[in-house]
């Protein structure tokens, strides 16, 4: 099994298309199976977090002042190659895998809609999935930290379904 957060959407889905036949099952964790580049116009090397725009653009529900300040002392920049460059798919197989798309900062009837109705890199994989099991866990992009128990039992579930129908 392969759980990915936010933008590794786009790495998870790659590496889905590269080996499928090791991947039981596709989690994707307020992420999605992204294609093309997150952000094709970045320049530089590398992008720091930036928490003021953060703070405007995610949900932070649930995270509290402590958690939030370890975050911003732990986070780490991002490669620029990462968000500016698409990966090629063309392995078919990664379709048909059981995916899990777990919503915590937004409910799945709202990411349904916007991969319906929006042109967004990080949803552009949703529509192609044939086996997605929607799971709608109300908190903030980081469940990680605001639920960290109810996100474990959901993959700990995950991976008991996929190990009995391992490959």
């Amino acid at each position: 099994m392969l759980a990915v957060h936010s933008a590794t959407g786009f790495s998870g889905y790659a590496a889905s298309d590269r080996v499928p036949e090791r991947i039981a099952a596709m989690v994707y964790v307020d992420s999605a199976p992204g294609k093309g580049a997150l952000e094709p116009d970045l320049e530089g090397v590398e992008k720091p977090l930036d928490w003021e725009e953060l703070a405007e653009e995610e949900n932070l529900d649930g995270l509290s002042e402590a958690q939030l300040e370890t975050f911003r002392q732990r986070a780490v920049p991002v490669p620029a190659g990462v968000l500016r460059e698409g990966v090629e798919l063309t392995n078919e197989a990664r379709r048909d895998l059981a995916s899990t798309i777990i919503c915590t900062g937004f409910p799945s009837e709202n990411i349904k809609a916007y991969a319906r109705e929006q042109d967004w890199a990080w949803l552009r994989g949703v529509d192609e999935l044939h086996d997605v099991t929607w799971i709608d866990l109300p908190t903030s992009h980081w469940p990680m930290w605001s639920r960290p128990q109810e996100l474990a039992a959901i993959i700990g579930d995950i991976a008991k379904k996929a190990a009995g129908g391992a490959r």
